[in-house]
């Protein structure tokens, strides 16, 4: 789904969000290194840094790219 939104909308931002263990996501080959990716459980505070990041293209500390 997402490769298509990109393919129609080239600028789109997208993060990633799972419950998955991310250890589980990279093994599997599921994420891109440089993806935006926000780890479950997260705080309210954290997610509202994590999309103010990804649309500002900042890279935050501890996270994949941002």
């Amino acid at each position: 789904m997402v490769q298509a939104l990109k393919e129609s909308h080239p600028g789109v931002k997208v993060l990633y969000v799972s419950g998955h263990p991310d250890d589980t996501l990279s093994r599997h080959s599921v994420l891109d290194p440089n993806v935006n990716f926000l780890q479950k459980p997260f705080s309210p505070d954290r997610l509202a840094d994590k999309v103010h990041a990804v649309l500002h293209g900042e890279v935050l500390a501890g996270n994949r790219a941002a």
